[in-house]
């Protein structure tokens, strides 16, 4: 069984795109037709930096969670820092009746 990488992209509520670019540490903003806006974040240990980019999605009240090496981080519907935390996994195994 392979894994195959999700495509890291998220259209957020007033129209613009958001690519995380695993290689780069970092999230390339368009807007809805696709044109380039800029880019957040980069490579590193501190507050909205990246150790890795795994996963974005939706959060609440329109800002935007990212998972990465060292936990999930949440980005403010402007996409700057906000906080971070680690995530704690819970088991979904289905237990016999």
């Amino acid at each position: 069984h392979m894994m195959c990488p999700r495509p890291l992209i998220l259209r957020r509520p007033d129209g613009t795109i958001v690519i995380a670019d695993a290689g780069a540490y970092e999230l390339g903003v368009f807007d809805a037709e696709g044109r380039f806006i800029r880019r957040v974040g980069r490579r590193g240990q501190g507050p909205g930096e990246f150790a890795g980019l795994t996963t974005i999605a939706p959060f609440a009240s329109d800002s935007m969670l990212v998972l990465d090496g060292r936990g999930a981080m949440v980005l403010d519907p402007e996409l700057g820092y906000m906080r971070r935390f680690r995530p704690r996994l819970v088991e979904t195994r289905a237990k016999p009746p």
